[in-house]
């Protein structure tokens, strides 16, 4: 589950953040999570 990581610091905070919970996730859906946002991270690295 994703929740925009602002709404976790007092006044609001950082906007260029995220949480990612994974309480309630199963851990085969978390390691295809933890795959694909590597793969995108990896991606984006490689444009800059």
């Amino acid at each position: 589950m994703f929740v925009p990581g602002g709404k976790f610091f007092i006044n609001g905070g950082r906007q260029d953040t995220a949480r990612l919970s994974i309480g309630s996730i199963r851990i085969d859906l978390i390691r295809e999570g933890i795959k694909v946002l590597s793969d995108v991270i990896n991606g984006y690295s490689m444009t800059m």
